[in-house]
């Protein structure tokens, strides 16, 4: 009985104390591969993202050793059925928005992101801690047909046996290739859709000239499209072979 009544005493002293906080900010260098940070602590799972918020603060209340674990989620083997099914509901929109604003993704490959961050390890708190971390993506290097490791460093001083491994993140080819894709293909649905109206009014009009002319601008843009797709799937090809290759002979 007694023993309830002191965790009864225990748990009404901890709703009357005050919630310690770990301050947890990431520093984005200017790079086109950059993805979320995802941080696990205290049971509890936060998101930095380089174009939301790069900072989040993670209330903890017991002073003590902790264990932080911060990484990148992995790019999965085959595209996920949502993005097929948010493509298929919204391509319009995309492609009108993409022709408006000239996002037409020309260098869609330094967005891949060939490496994921992992970083574990333990600090100890005992009041309100500010952590720090630098954060710059892999680059492809034309000269050696070879990429550099992201540069993950914590700025704060007093992280005890940090470390970070970079995990091999090669579907992340596949995936920045479907969206490039995915993003031309919206483009060329929405012009198609454009000369199809106008080549209703003309043959309405019974304009000939008009119809040879749209016609041919048909063909010519077709011809653009399956060009466009097939040079940068060789690209696309041709950097992931190199890619599998150096880690293969690394």
């Amino acid at each position: 009985m007694s023993a309830l009544f002191f965790l009864y005493l225990w748990k009404e002293g901890r709703k009357e104390g005050k919630n310690m906080v770990l301050n947890v900010d990431v520093n984005f260098e200017e790079k086109e591969d950059n993805s979320d940070i995802i941080i696990e602590f205290n049971g509890k799972r936060e998101i930095i993202s380089p174009f939301n918020s790069t900072k989040t603060s993670i209330p903890f209340y017991d002073a003590g050793e902790y264990e932080i674990v911060l990484s990148q989620k992995k790019a999965t083997k085959n595209i996920p059925i949502y993005m097929y099914l948010v493509y298929l509901v919204t391509f319009v929109f995309q492609g009108i928005f993409s022709i408006l604003f000239f996002n037409v993704d020309r260098n869609w490959e330094k967005k891949i992101a060939p490496f994921r961050v992992y970083s574990k390890f333990k600090v100890y708190l005992k009041s309100d801690t500010n952590l720090s971390f630098n954060y710059s993506g892999a680059e492809y290097d034309d000269n050696t047909s070879k990429w550099s490791k992201p540069i993950f460093t914590p700025v704060t001083n007093d992280i005890e046996g940090f470390s970070v491994e970079f995990e091999e993140n090669k579907y992340d080819f596949k995936r920045q290739f479907f969206l490039y894709a995915k993003k031309i293909s919206s483009i060329w649905t929405v012009i198609l859709i454009i000369i199809g109206i106008l080549m209703y009014k003309v043959i309405d009009m019974g304009f000939t000239i008009g119809i040879m002319i749209l016609s041919v601008v048909a063909v010519i843009l077709a011809i653009m499209f399956i060009y466009m797709l097939f040079r940068e799937k060789k690209k696309y090809i041709k950097l992931y072979n190199e890619y599998i290759s150096e880690e293969k002979c690394c």
